[in-house]
C-alpha cells in the first residue's frame, strides 16, 4: 500500500491547477502572449521537416534558418479537458496536471555556431547550448467524448497521434546534432514502466540521432475560412456560458453575453496581428453593440474574438 501511494505522489500533481504550454494562436492565448523556442538543427544536410501525417505544418511549428521553432501558449490546466487518447504538453510548473507524468527530452543541438533561442522564460525547461525540454504526458481517459484537450476556441496543438475530421495529425523531424550525438531521456522514476515509456515514445520518439514529434492540432480557419457569421469550431464549446459574436461591419461589432460582466473584443488578421481591441464597461447579459473605427483597414478575412468572464469564442468574418 505504501509503495502504491509513493508512486501516486511521484507521478501525479498534488495541485488542482498548474501551468502547461500548448502550441497556440497568440491572439487567443489566455495572456495574449506567445512564447517561442528555436532549436538549432544539424548544419550538414539538415532534413528537419514534415515526415508523416497530412503534410500540413502544424500551427506553432516553423522551419527556417536551419532551426525548428515552436510557439506556445502558457495556460492553466483548468483549460484542459479529458480526451479518449494519449497526448503531451509542455510542462511550465513544478508538477503536471492531475494524472499526468513528467518526462524530459534532452536535445543535443548543433555544436557549430549554435543558434538556439527563446523569447521568454521556459522554466523548468532549459535552453542553452543544448535544450532540455520538460513535458507532461497525459494518459487517455476511457469514455471521454471531447475531440480535443484544450477547451478554448482557436488554433491550438498538443503532442499526440490522434486525428479525425476535426483534429489534424502531422509528424515532424528535428534533425539533431550528428557528431557525437548525446540526446537522452529523463523519466523521473518511471524507468521500469515499459508501457508508459512506449506510449510516450509513440508521441515523442527517438530514431537514431534525431527526434520525431507527433502533433494533434486544430485550425478551424483552414476548414471554414469562407464562412461569415457562423460559429467556428463549436466542438470546443463545453457549456452555454460563452459569449457569441452576432454581427460585424466596418463601424461596429455586435455580440451576445450570457451573463453580466466586462467584454474584450479583439479583431485580428489571419496572421494573428491585432487590428483593433475594445474593452467594454460592465454590461448586463443580452445583445450589445460596440463601435470601432476601421479606417484604412483593408478588405479581407479577419477573426473576431470576444472574451468574457473567462470564456473566449470567435468567428471568421469578411471585411468589405
Amino acid at each position: 500500500m505504501k509503495k502504491i501511494l509513493a508512486m501516486v505522489l511521484l507521478y501525479t500533481s498534488l495541485s488542482s491547477a498548474v501551468y502547461v504550454g500548448v502550441m497556440g494562436y497568440p491572439v487567443l492565448c489566455p495572456d495574449r502572449m506567445q512564447r517561442e523556442v528555436y532549436l538549432d538543427a544539424e548544419d550538414h544536410n539538415n532534413i528537419s521537416g514534415i515526415v508523416d501525417g497530412e503534410q500540413k505544418v502544424p500551427y506553432g511549428v516553423s522551419f527556417a534558418l536551419g532551426r525548428v521553432g515552436f510557439v506556445y501558449c502558457r495556460m492553466s490546466s483548468e483549460h484542459l479537458q479529458p480526451v479518449p487518447y494519449d497526448y503531451a504538453v509542455l510542462r511550465m510548473d513544478n508538477e503536471c496536471p492531475a494524472g499526468g507524468y513528467k518526462f524530459r527530452r534532452h536535445h543535443d543541438t548543433e555544436d557549430h555556431n549554435n543558434n538556439n533561442a527563446t523569447n521568454s522564460d521556459f522554466w523548468p525547461s532549459v535552453i542553452g547550448k543544448d535544450a532540455d525540454l520538460e513535458y507532461c504526458f497525459m494518459p487517455a481517459t476511457p469514455g471521454a467524448t471531447a475531440n480535443f484537450p484544450v477547451k478554448l476556441f482557436g488554433r491550438f496543438g498538443v503532442f499526440g497521434t490522434y486525428r479525425n475530421g476535426t483534429v489534424h495529425y502531422t509528424q515532424i523531424l528535428v534533425d539533431d546534432e550528428d557528431s557525437k550525438n548525446a540526446n537522452s531521456w529523463h523519466w523521473y522514476g518511471q524507468d521500469n514502466n515499459t508501457n508508459l515509456i512506449n506510449r510516450i515514445k509513440a508521441i515523442v520518439s527517438d530514431k537514431g540521432k534525431d527526434t520525431y514529434y507527433s502533433f494533434s492540432w486544430v485550425d478551424p480557419f483552414w476548414d471554414k475560412i469562407g464562412i461569415v457569421d457562423a460559429p467556428t469550431f463549436a466542438e470546443n464549446v463545453i457549456d452555454n456560458a460563452v459569449p457569441e459574436v452576432k454581427g460585424f461591419g466596418r463601424s461596429a461589432v455586435s455580440f451576445e453575453l450570457k451573463s453580466a460582466g466586462i467584454a474584450v473584443v479583439t479583431i485580428s488578421n489571419l496572421n494573428g496581428a491585432e487590428v483593433a481591441k475594445i474593452t467594454t464597461n460592465f454590461l448586463p447579459s443580452g445583445l450589445h453593440r460596440v463601435e470601432w473605427h476601421s479606417g484604412a483597414v483593408p478588405n479581407g478575412r479577419y477573426v473576431v474574438t470576444i472574451e468574457h468572464n473567462g470564456k473566449v469564442s470567435g468567428k471568421n468574418v469578411i471585411l468589405k
